[in-house]
């Protein structure tokens, strides 16, 4: 990264030519070594590779349902979102544990939530840092149904149970989120980012933000690069880079920012200019819009006790299969007066169809908008008697439960002004997470080593843009409790016993669909039309040899290791080259017994 950096700095230099009054002469650049890894032979800007990923600030949202990632060059304004493997923006935070199976993580996993729910841990937002007691559970609606004691869970394996602390849990899957950023700029998997970046609920305990950076540490960021800050401090500054042309140099403008999530709310009053942001006061609260959820879940519970004379509260895989259509519904009661909770075969005999009316949604959510107002009365009086309403220039609205038109109302009513929508609810957060880590990297190394080299001003907006020169008071850093030495070494200790299972399983899943494919493949050549004119009694040897290794297949239980599978495939095809040398060399001609699939 030095050495990328000092060639970008000189190149930029010479390319602008001396100043004025200096002589023509001047001193030849350092020069990288054309062989040095990764370093462009005719170019300043820096490739997709392990070093601009290096240099990347990358900011999680931990959603309670959903989770983001995404990364800022410090040379860009704003953020880029990452997608993952299925090209969506949104990763559902679920993980599921399956016996003689990798872990499934995000959209492999929503599915076990119903299929497999003992085994699949959800809602990892409400149950970090907190003690997993029988009550706790019942009290926050958490339906998944696994062993738990204290902060950790209980997974029953193939190898024996094995007890996993919630930290590590969500450390898995920051983990798998950094790989999607890794990933998108082509980084080796032991390169980390300049700084990594998770926001946190304001109401959150000291335990609660040691345990979101332990988990930071598990999914393998060094401590110097882990941030904690705020949820409200990162959403401010989104506002900030977003609507930088707005704001004044010297003249502040009030905002107050009210952000309701599923899993918590809380409203912000701030004052900020083009170079400060200043938080004037925050308050937070445990409860967000899956509060209307579970009163949807009470209502569908009850309707089937009336009508079918059934109590399904203690099905686990009914309740998660009714919270999922209670959400869709309460989605479109947003916009429509009735819609319907509908389930199918919920169970053997039982079919659920219940209409909901809008009238029915405000009920449920006419607790969270006390509770809203009451929020915004605490922060106007913590503000103190210097500010006012009337003194707020805007009051920006966000999340995706504030879309309830009954919050809408209430909120308007209070502040006695339209509100505002310009920010979108679901990236705001990993968007000021990535921004924060650019605007603190003044104190590190890296940032360092680019004032060393670069010495003009106009240089030294070039390499960081003057949008993120902004200062935040007070300062936004969260401290938080972190495990000990023997904690965290135990839980590395584990997560390297699991990703060398998930490896085990993800390479005899390889190597038994290579074998899999071959035979497909090879199969469907036999039958060409000139392969059967020139071949015919060979090629019907060959396909009862392939169907013999397909029986072969079916045989093999789950503990048949990766090894077997390669062999068995490399003993085939050794057959058939040496019985069957005319259809070997016909089949390489068309692609090594991958010709018709293959270019399927």
């Amino acid at each position: 990264i030095f050495f990328r950096l000092r060639k970008m700095a000189d190149t930029s230099e010479a390319t602008a030519g001396p100043p004025p009054g200096a002589s023509e002469t001047t001193e030849t650049p350092m020069e990288v070594d054309a062989e040095t890894p990764g370093s462009p032979a005719n170019s300043t800007e820096p490739k997709p590779s392990e070093e601009a990923f290096a240099m990347m600030s990358v900011g999680f949202d931990l959603g309670n349902l959903m989770s983001k990632v995404c990364q800022l060059n410090p040379k860009e304004q704003m953020p880029t979102i990452v997608r993952n493997t299925a090209s969506n923006e949104q990763t559902p935070s679920v993980i599921s544990f399956r016996q003689r199976q990798e872990r499934y993580f995000g959209d492999d996993a929503v599915s076990h939530l119903t299929s497999q729910p003992a085994s699949t841990v959800c809602d990892l937002k409400k149950i970090i840092g907190v003690d997993l007691t029988e009550e706790f559970v019942k009290a926050n609606g958490l339906n998944f149904p696994v062993k738990c004691a204290q902060n950790t869970i209980e997974l029953s394996l193939e190898d024996g149970d094995r007890s996993v602390a919630v930290p590590h849990v969500v450390g898995m899957l920051l983990k798998r989120l950094l790989e999607f950023a890794r990933q998108q700029k082509s980084g080796s998997p032991g390169v980390m980012p300049a700084s990594a970046v998770v926001a946190v609920p304001t109401h959150f305990s000291d335990k609660q933000c040691g345990a979101i950076r332990d988990a930071l540490l598990i999914a393998g960021v060094p401590a110097d690069r882990a941030h904690i800050i705020p949820e409200s401090v990162a959403e401010l500054l989104c506002y900030h880079h977003s609507h930088y042309a707005e704001l004044n140099v010297s003249e502040p403008t009030t905002i107050v920012m009210v952000d309701v999530g599923h899993f918590q709310s809380f409203v912000t009053l701030a004052r900020m200019t083009k170079t400060k942001i200043e938080v004037i006061a925050t308050r937070s609260s445990p409860t967000g819009s899956g509060m209307v959820d579970m009163g949807l879940l009470r209502d569908a519970v009850k309707h089937i006790q009336d009508t079918k004379k059934t109590d399904i509260s203690s099905l686990p895989k009914a309740l998660a299969r009714i919270s999922k259509e209670a959400r869709k519904c309460k989605e479109m009661l947003s916009m429509l007066e009735t819609s319907n909770v509908t389930v199918e075969t919920l169970t053997d005999e039982i079919d659920l169809q219940m209409k909901v009316s809008r009238e029915t949604l405000n009920q449920h959510a006419q607790p969270l908008a006390d509770g809203l107002v009451g929020l915004c009365e605490q922060v106007m009086e913590a503000a103190g008697p210097d500010f006012s309403k009337d003194a707020v220039n805007r009051v920006e609205i966000l999340g995706g439960g504030i879309r309830m038109p009954c919050l809408q109302e209430r909120l308007k009513e209070y502040w006695g002004k339209p509100l505002a929508t310009t920010m979108d609810g679901t990236l705001s957060l990993t968007q000021g997470c990535a921004i924060y880590g650019v605007v603190q990297q003044p104190t590190s190394e890296t940032t360092r080593i680019l004032q060393s080299l670069v010495s003009k001003a106009d240089e030294s907006r070039r390499i960081m843009d003057t949008l993120h020169h902004v200062e935040i008071v007070p300062a936004p850093e969260v401290p938080g409790v972190s495990m000990s030495d023997e904690e965290m070494a135990k839980c590395m200790e584990v997560e390297a016993d699991l990703q060398a299972r998930d490896d085990k399983h993800i390479a005899t899943a390889t190597a038994k669909n290579s074998i899999e494919e071959y035979v497909y493949a090879t199969r469907s050549n036999l039958d060409s039309p000139d392969m059967q004119k020139a071949l015919g009694d060979d090629c019907t040897k060959v396909r009862d040899m392939l169907t013999k290794v397909e029986e072969w297949l079916w045989d093999m239980d789950e503990d048949t290791a990766a090894d077997v599978y390669t062999a068995k495939l490399e003993s085939t095809k050794k057959e058939i080259l040496d019985g069957f040398p005319a259809i070997s060399k016909e089949l390489e001609r068309q692609g090594g017994g991958e010709g018709k699939r293959g270019a399927a």
